[in-house]
């Protein structure tokens, strides 16, 4: 992940985001706005998903990207 996300407690939360290639490795940027916004669901690649035991995820953070 290129930047930190925070998630509430006890929730899953689906994060969109878009991959770039930077120096041979994959980056996850997070996409934020509203999500009923289309323009955040166009501008995505994947979704990254922060499961309820997690406060969110940290700069740096290696991550899965469920690709569209």
């Amino acid at each position: 992940m290129a930047k930190g996300i925070a998630s509430a407690a006890g929730r899953e939360d689906h994060i969109r985001v878009y991959v770039e290639v930077r120096d041979g490795e994959y980056i996850a940027f997070p996409i934020l706005g509203k999500s009923g916004l289309i323009t955040t669901l166009v501008k995505a690649d994947g979704l990254v998903a922060i499961q309820s035991n997690k406060l969110g995820l940290d700069p740096g953070e290696s991550v899965t990207v469920n690709l569209f």
